[in-house]
């Protein structure tokens, strides 16, 4: 079994049932991978439906993949150009 740390959302507070039983609903974002106890009362909580309390963080996230994935395009540029001149340099044409 896999076991789910919980990010602590500030200020949450507990629901319990009818039995003293504390009422447990885990979400997990799929963009940063947090997990939370969704059924908690807070400024954040319960998330409407596909939002993450963290939200916030996510665009630092985004931005690092960006350039992630910039770099790598570039790269890949960079040696389809260097393949190129060398078909060039050797009198290959297409």
């Amino acid at each position: 079994m896999n076991e789910i740390q919980l990010t602590a959302i500030e200020g949450a507070e507990s629901r319990y049932d009818e039995n003293g039983n504390e009422i447990v609903d885990i979400a997990t974002c799929g963009t940063c991978g947090r997990s939370w106890n969704d059924a908690a009362i807070s400024s954040v909580t319960p998330a409407p439906s596909a939002r993450c309390p963290f939200e916030y963080e996510h665009e630092a996230d985004e931005e690092e993949d960006r350039d992630l994935i910039i770099r790598h395009n570039l790269d890949v540029i960079e040696r389809s150009l260097k393949t190129i001149r060398l078909a060039l340099g050797r009198g290959h044409r297409d």
